[in-house]
């Protein structure tokens, strides 16, 4: 039953573009120049997580960016032989001079932290060996001490 007044043939069928309180259709808009950038990184974000496997930081090794890594004789060996899957072999093969994570990342084109977790692989397989460059200050206490009597003298 319809109520008064009404009749269900009057009613054109829905269409959501012809309503006049909308201003009428939307036209998709045109793709930009940022959007695809956008795109790309994106794609960058998608393969540096499938490089990783969603791990971030230095994994178990804990490498930090400033941590410098070189290649074993097994390293050596292993890039000579291109057994190393093709980004592992790409900072295996930056790492025959002595170079930090971050001239690494910088010079494969990837992501600190996918430089990190990477380093991290190739230590863990020893085909790295990394050295730290200086001790952490924020757990030295003596350096803390002498930091808050400087500042008492101020």
């Amino acid at each position: 039953m319809s109520p008064a007044g009404f009749d269900p043939e009057d009613v054109d069928e829905f269409d959501e573009f012809d309503r006049p309180f909308l201003g009428g259709a939307a036209a998709p808009a045109a793709p930009t120049a940022s959007s695809s950038a956008t795109a790309e990184e994106e794609d960058g974000e998608v393969r540096a997580y499938l490089l990783t496997g969603g791990r971030t930081g230095g994994g178990a090794a804990g490498i930090a960016m400033e941590t410098t890594a070189v290649l074993t004789p097994v390293g050596e060996f292993a890039v000579a032989g291109g057994t190393l899957p093709f980004e592992l072999g790409q900072v295996a093969a930056t790492c025959a001079q002595a170079r930090s994570v971050a001239e690494v990342a910088a010079l494969v084109g990837i992501p600190l932290g996918v430089a990190q977790v990477l380093v991290g692989d190739l230590v863990a397989r020893e085909l790295l060996i990394t050295t730290s460059t200086a001790k952490s200050l924020a757990f030295d206490v003596s350096f803390i001490e002498r930091l808050i009597t400087g500042v008492a003298a101020l």
